[in-house]
């Protein structure tokens, strides 16, 4: 694990271990990096970003699983991830994310302009985000596809792909259900709607990131299943025929607009569109992925898929970059 603080000589450290694997001089013995990779890391370190290295391998993607929720998550397909990569040890916080919108990069957050769908008198409506969501070690919510993009830029990575994602909450490709593991999930080890609990293990929103040890992966990744969806690189496919087999994004739009039933969702009806007009506009939907604080435990589990417009902002979506090997 690679551990980013913000002053000093971590900061010099955090740099030169984002950038590692670049070129290297005979003369100096340091890594040969551009300003911009420099910039990104110190980008990185100011906001407090923890890297958490993974090594390349091979795994078996989707699930053949009977049920209507993993149709989209068929065929099962091996994928080869032939580098290493970084994925952020947690989602992105409200604190991490203003210090990108603080040095100028980062649009705010839709906390205050009424255009955030947030659970509130036992539905889902528009509003202002309440002050349970605004914590600073609380994951970063309401954000679109392009801001989540635009800060995984501003600190040298990118949104992950859908399989690199997987890859990471199966604890490096491994065969299981969740990221510890196939226990079912339950507020012991996921921030979740549990019914002995309920919303959000209780707190009718998502928790601090890292709130739940146990649920972490092999290598101490959190909050991969529960806490809050997170954006995928990836545009939504209705399923994996056709998907890439070494681990990249799949960004090319598919040809047909989707109907409502060929598209599962984890949203309310009146969080998803209705018209053939609009479900045109639907091909270039992005995949979310992970689960959250207001889904039941199936819906946490490593294979399964949800899918929004880029547009669209909620108070159980955020995100975490990844950073992919030079």
């Amino acid at each position: 694990m690679i551990v980013v603080r913000s002053s000093g000589k971590a900061v010099v450290a955090a740099m030169l271990a984002a950038v590692a694997g670049g070129a290297v001089s005979a003369s100096t013995a340091a890594p040969v990096v551009s300003t911009a990779a420099w910039r990104a890391a110190a980008n990185a370190a100011e906001a407090g970003i923890e890297w958490v290295s993974l090594a390349s391998g091979t795994f078996m993607m989707g699930v053949q699983d009977p049920a209507s929720d993993f149709k989209d998550a068929q065929p099962v397909h091996r994928v080869t991830l032939t580098k290493p990569f970084k994925i952020a040890k947690t989602e992105v916080t409200n604190k991490q994310y203003k210090a990108c919108v603080a040095a100028g990069v980062c649009a705010p957050a839709h906390y205050t302009d009424g255009t955030c769908w947030i659970w509130s008198d036992k539905q889902w409506k528009k509003r202002r985000v309440p002050a349970e969501f605004l914590g600073d070690e609380q994951p970063v919510v309401c954000v679109d596809w392009d801001q989540a993009e635009k800060f995984s830029e501003w600190v040298g990575g990118r949104l992950p792909s859908e399989a690199e994602w997987e890859y990471a909450a199966r604890s490096q490709g491994q065969d299981f259900l969740y990221p510890w593991g196939d226990e079912r999930a339950t507020c012991e080890r996921a921030v979740i709607n549990d019914p002995s609990f309920g919303l959000g293990c209780g707190r009718q929103a998502a928790w601090p990131v890292c709130s739940k040890p146990k649920g972490n992966t092999k290598q101490g990744v959190c909050d991969m299943a529960g806490n809050v969806w997170e954006w995928i690189a990836d545009v939504y496919h209705r399923d994996y025929r056709g998907a890439p087999d070494d681990g990249g994004v799949w960004a090319n739009i598919p040809r047909e607009p989707r109907r409502l039933e060929d598209r599962p969702s984890r949203r309310t009806p009146s969080m998803r569109v209705s018209s053939f007009k609009a479900a045109e506009q639907e091909r270039r939907f992005r995949v979310d992925r992970g689960g959250s604080a207001f889904d039941s435990g199936v819906y946490v589990r490593a294979a399964y898929r949800d899918n929004a417009s880029p547009t669209e902002r909620r108070g159980r979506l955020g995100f975490r970059p990844v950073l992919p090997s030079p």
